[in-house]
């Protein structure tokens, strides 16, 4: 046994398995020194990348990994975290045991698909056909997947596997800095061009245009979008049978599964079934949604509200309804996109002012058409956790005689000490706001838009906007459940404390570690990263550790602002946060991010 060479030094993070793997029983066969094979296969969810072996003694009863050479320790340089251990015997019986040595899967003895001798995994009950066994060690500090290739023996307890990850990366792990930046190239190239009118383009150019980027992600594994989930479990998600910590979510208050919420939707079913009989003005609207829509009047207090099929509908509908050929639409830069997509579809004159920039804003109101104006925000801003500066709003849109509409998608259930949103936040009267907008599918757990406003604006919504009109009715569970979730948002202000305390301390664990985390002042936290191959590289890293992140690039964001957009919510504990910190801060130094940025921008 000899040490290993640096880089690859245990410490510095190549894989390395401590033992000793302890076996007892039938061994002495083995104990002459016999080499068995314990083959370890690199993984990325589920898929098995790349094979290796590494020779395990079996001496005096314990088996010892041996040490391979640099160049054989290559093949395990790839920076992830590894998912689990397959053991592939001929043993009778077979024990796994983390290291506190409590058993979390036993393998029965019996004959299974291969033949007599073969085993079955007593919890999982799977193998490969052949008769193997397929077991998972649970608890552990990492997970090895690896095959046993014992030719004797009766009981085999594995008392240890812990695993490190080196910074170096290759094809059969993470992709090379040199395949990402060729990935961003061709994700640059397809933006350009998709930005240029080409008449002569057919449908077939246009869609390969499109996606022929994506397709080279997907390749390289680099695709973080559309991952799917197979279970929720509060801050915690499974994905392709990965535990990982959720730091995406919209689901501020923890309301997806509350007792209540799920409750009311399925008397909801019992009562209504799973849809409506159509359009809201026609036979689709059900007491549910006219209690939801007073719920939500009272709640913003306002005189009436409306309830849209979705936020994006909700924003469409209500601009276009409210201004059009003549009139003037004026917004923040940084406003979500189907802000941006409602003032398009008014056909008013749209105006923009740059972010939070009361000045520019000032200026757009002075040169306005002779028409409406309407100003348009998002109370905080979705890609930085930023909020709106509502005061100076309100005084700019009174003395120029404009109307201001919020968008509170990321203020509901978020702002205020009781969750009120934003103009609980600076302590301001809600009717200085004339047109407030929201969802449902955020702190309220459900789906769909809603607008609070006078009586005489939401019976104009309800029987002109097109996105309103031509809609079927939102169904009835997801109605009840938006209802429920209201009230329980009324009965439990705990929770919105919990989650303004949990992202006030997220927030300065990634300031103390060198982040620049924008000016967030919200659980949505940006993680600037300087790069697209460096957000990538984070984003993967952070994947490895088991944190469920999303990079996000332009044209969401700024061209030289790519970033995690990072999300904490009330389902979060102290463990949950500390350990979401280490692990970003830990891909920070492995890919470089923290060492060679500049000096943090990030403000309270």
């Amino acid at each position: 046994m000899r040490p290993v060479p640096d880089p690859y030094h245990c410490a510095e993070a190549a894989i390395h398995l401590s033992g000793p793997f302890v076996t007892t029983g039938a061994t002495r066969a083995n104990e002459d020194g016999a080499a068995a094979r314990l083959r370890v296969g690199v993984t990325r969810e589920d898929p098995v990348f790349s094979r290796f072996s590494i020779p395990v003694l079996l001496l005096d009863g314990l088996a010892r990994v041996a040490v391979l050479t640099p160049e054989e320790l290559l093949p395990l340089a790839a920076p992830r975290r590894i998912e689990r251990i397959e053991l592939y015997t001929g043993l009778n019986d077979v024990a796994l045991a983390d290291a506190t040595g409590a058993v979390t899967l036993q393998a029965v003895r019996g004959t299974h698909a291969g033949g007599p001798g073969a085993l079955q995994c007593a919890e999982c009950r799977a193998c490969d056909g052949a008769g193997t066994v397929l077991a998972r060690i649970i608890g552990l500090d990492a997970v090895v997947t690896g095959y046993i290739e014992a030719a004797t023996g009766a009981f085999l307890t594995v008392r240890q596997v812990q695993a490190r990850t080196a910074t170096t990366r290759d094809a059969a792990g993470a992709p090379t800095e040199a395949e990402l930046r060729a990935a961003v190239r061709r994700y640059e190239e397809s933006v350009q061009a998709l930005a240029r009118p080409a008449p002569a383009r057919t449908f077939a150019e246009q869609v390969t245009l499109m996606t022929e980027h994506l397709r080279g992600a997907q390749a390289l594994g680099e695709y973080y979008f559309e991952r799917s989930v197979s279970q929720y479990n509060g801050a915690w998600v499974e994905v392709a049978g990965r535990r990982m910590l959720m730091l995406a979510s919209y689901s501020y208050l923890d309301l997806l599964q509350h007792p209540r919420v799920t409750a009311a939707a399925k008397q909801a079913i019992e009562r209504f079934g799973t849809g409506t009989h159509g359009a809201r003005l026609l036979a689709g609207t059900t007491d549910l949604h006219r209690e939801l829509e007073q719920a939500l009047a009272a709640f913003k207090g306002t005189e009436d509200a409306i309830v849209f099929p979705s936020g994006y509908a909700t924003n469409l509908g209500t601009i276009s309804t409210l201004v059009g050929e003549g009139d003037t639409v004026i917004c923040d830069t940084q406003n979500h996109a189907s802000i941006a997509d409602g003032a398009a579809f008014s056909n008013a004159r749209c105006l923009a002012f740059s972010h939070h920039d009361l000045s520019t804003l000032e200026r757009r109101l002075a040169h306005r058409s002779p028409g409406k104006t309407l100003v348009v925000v998002d109370a905080v801003f979705s890609m930085d956790g930023d909020i709106a500066p509502l005061p100076g709003l309100i005084e700019l849109c009174r003395t120029h005689g404009a109307w201001l509409m919020v968008d509170e998608a990321h203020s509901t259930g978020v702002l205020g000490a009781t969750g009120h949103g934003i103009c609980e936040h600076f302590g301001i009267d809600g009717r200085e706001i004339q047109v407030h907008m929201g969802t449902l599918s955020k702190s309220l757990a459900s789906v769909g838009g809603y607008v609070a406003a006078a009586a005489e604006v939401i019976c104009a919504l309800k029987n002109h906007a097109r996105s309103f009109v031509f809609s079927a009715a939102l169904p009835p569970a997801q109605t009840a459940a938006a209802r429920a979730a209201l009230a329980v948002l009324e009965d439990e202000p705990e929770r919105v404390a919990r989650l303004q305390r949990n992202a006030d301390t997220f927030r300065a664990g990634l300031r103390a570690a060198g982040f620049d985390t924008l000016h967030s002042v919200t659980p949505i936290v940006p993680v600037l990263c300087g790069t697209v191959v460096a957000t990538l590289q984070m984003a993967h890293a952070c994947w490895d550790a088991g944190l469920f992140v999303v990079p996000v690039f332009f044209p969401a964001v700024p061209l030289d602002a790519p970033r995690l957009r990072t999300i904490v919510t009330a389902a979060h504990t102290d463990a949950d946060i500390a350990q979401a910190v280490e692990a970003l801060t830990r891909a920070g130094h492995d890919t470089g991010v923290l060492d060679r940025r500049v000096p943090a921008r990030s403000a309270e």
